[in-house]
């Protein structure tokens, strides 16, 4: 082959794994539309249909029994995922510990792609494979319970709480612990105003605002503003998806209301929506943090580098990543006796976007007066 998995997955914009599939000539390893456009891909890269089919027939001859006690499938929520600031980091994790371990990572499926029943068939009940990893929150709930009835061997990262009452191991973050932490930070800095902007997923939806309440980020947050007398102000919590555009124009819808008050700082579910509120306030005139305070969650690369760097949660990503692997293969190796679930603990990262509360012009004359 004179192309790369690469160059093909950037032509037909679909992942590397997925080029890789098609090219292993399963036909139930990805959807007709998909195949198509990795055949198409290759067509417009000057191979003809004869070629191609020489290329898959060079790779099945070439291809080894798998063994299947070794190997570990990977199914994410969301195609995504590939490309998350977060994710993706976590993905990478996964891939390097199997194979330090001697395992190898078989193939990796999205959410939608076994929504396809041929393909949940033949890629879960039929298959060599019976040992995955679940990568991501919001996974749908029939699919879970289907996929937990038919899969032996099965650890969920930063899964649905659903997992536990179905006897799985579960790798996640303690949500609630980093959202308090955050939430804590800001009130020692005298915020009292503070917003929380939330995510939604879209497979598991929140019907009502109660039902989002229920949310750990969200119960965190609720409990350090509890502790310290203070009631969260629903004019300032909102919910979007998990996507810079979508926080981006969440917040500006927020600081657009027609009330006098504002929040004086937000606390935001995760980096990458934080990076979209930070831009919202910047262009609404608003100063970071002279005027509102910004705190996310993860510690993603980027969060480093934004203007000002973002204050943040940090999430050991290749902790989370190493314990879910290991985890699995004591899984496999018969070293576990019930159902385990473990949390890691997020610790807090301060840098510029979060400062002192900005004292109001009435507050400045008390002072005065008493001075």
């Amino acid at each position: 082959m004179n192309f790369t998995l690469k160059d093909v997955s950037k032509r037909a914009k679909v992942s590397i794994a997925t080029v890789s599939r098609v090219l292993n000539n399963n036909e139930y390893s990805v959807t007709s539309v998909t195949r198509n456009k990795v055949l198409g891909a290759l067509n417009e890269m000057g191979y003809s249909k004869e070629q191609i089919d020489e290329i898959i027939d060079e790779i099945k001859s070439t291809k080894k029994p798998i063994d299947s006690s070794k190997t570990i499938g990977c199914i994410l929520s969301d195609e995504s995922k590939f490309y998350d600031y977060y994710y993706s980091v976590i993905l990478k994790e996964i891939a390097a510990e199997v194979k330090k371990q001697g395992y190898s990572l078989y193939y990796i499926y999205t959410h939608n792609n076994l929504k396809d029943m041929p393909l949940f068939q033949n890629s879960i009940i039929n298959s060599e494979v019976s040992n995955f990893i679940f990568l991501g929150w919001g996974i749908e709930e029939e699919l879970l319970y289907e996929s937990c009835k038919e899969i032996k061997n099965l650890v969920c990262v930063n899964g649905t709480v659903n997992m536990r009452y179905l006897g799985r191991d579960i790798i996640t973050v303690n949500l609630m612990e980093g959202a308090y932490k955050a939430t804590k930070h800001l009130l020692s800095l005298g915020h009292r105003d503070i917003g929380f902007i939330g995510g939604i997923s879209k497979y598991i939806t929140y019907k009502d605002m109660d039902s989002f309440k229920m949310e750990g980020r969200y119960m965190g947050f609720e409990k350090a503003m509890i502790e310290h007398g203070l009631k969260p102000d629903d004019d300032f919590i909102r919910t979007c998806k998990w996507t810079i555009k979508n926080a981006y124009e969440t917040v500006t819808d927020l600081l657009s209301s027609k009330s006098k008050r504002l929040p004086t700082a937000l606390f935001v579910a995760s980096d990458t929506m934080a990076l979209g509120a930070m831009r919202a306030i910047k262009d609404k005139g608003l100063r970071i943090p002279e005027d509102i305070s910004v705190v996310g969650f993860d510690n993603i690369e980027m969060a480093q580098y934004s203007s000002p760097p973002l204050t943040t949660i940090d999430v050991d990503k290749k902790q989370l990543a190493r314990l879910s692997v290991r985890t699995l293969i004591d899984r496999i190796n018969g070293d576990l006796n019930m159902p385990i679930e473990i949390f890691l603990q997020p610790q807090l990262i301060v840098r510029r976007s979060s400062g002192v509360v900005k004292k109001s012009e009435v507050e400045k004359e008390n002072i005065a007066d008493i001075v």
